[in-house]
């Protein structure tokens, strides 16, 4: 039941989970983000929403929760099965949200872009990134948001990163290679060639926004 405004202006997620704080500044406009709550939006799972990306870039775990007080705790990659649907059972209330403790050198960024400001995604980039003490990528989780499927992780071009340097030339290849493994279509509001050179676009300048939070 938590706002998008909290979720927002909250010090400690601003602080040690950015990526979130990111996404839920990026959904609708005033009236929304003090009305809408994170677990109605992800229960949702709009393929275009802002917290799907971000919630399987932070690898959370999703506390569902019968009227019998009986539980289970899903991972984020196992609770969106489809666009509109998830691993939700006609019996079960999403109850709790976990995020991983947040690793020294680690921080995460969102991105999206829209016809107009606060409306749908028409591609969306979320990062999330740890550093060892010299600077180079431990490990990194890019997903690509309003794919043909909805938030789609890219394996490739995370993986791409690992163990190097993050430079401006490795950061445009990880664009490259996620515009190639991802699916996306067309719609009324852009062409499948437009997003992948969306996703080419925000790929490289979320993951460098990333690196500079994670004090890369």
């Amino acid at each position: 039941m938590v706002r998008h405004a909290d979720v927002a202006a909250n010090p400690l997620i601003r602080a040690s989970y950015p990526i979130l704080a990111d996404a839920a500044r990026a959904i609708g406009d005033p009236q929304i983000r003090n009305r809408g709550t994170i677990g109605g939006s992800l229960v949702h799972a709009d393929p275009v929403a802002d917290y799907p990306a971000a919630v399987l870039a932070l690898d959370a775990r999703l506390t569902l929760t019968k009227s019998s007080a009986e539980s289970r705790t899903v991972r984020a990659s196992e609770f969106f099965v489809a666009p509109m649907i998830t691993d939700v059972r006609e019996d079960e209330l999403l109850t709790m949200i976990r995020l991983p403790k947040p690793a020294a050198h680690s921080a995460g960024a969102y991105a999206k872009h829209s016809l107009v400001a606060g409306d749908f995604a028409i591609i969306s980039v979320a990062a999330q990134l740890a550093l060892d003490n010299g600077g180079r990528c431990e490990r990194a989780r890019i997903v690509i948001g309003a794919t043909a499927s909805g938030a789609a992780p890219a394996v490739r071009a995370s993986e791409l990163l690992a163990g190097k340097k993050l430079d401006d030339a490795l950061c445009r290849k990880a664009g490259e290679v996620a515009a190639e493994e991802v699916e996306v279509s067309s719609d009324i509001r852009a062409s499948a060639q437009y997003r992948r050179e969306l996703v080419k676009s925000l790929v490289p300048t979320t993951i460098r926004r990333a690196q500079e939070r994670a004090g890369g």
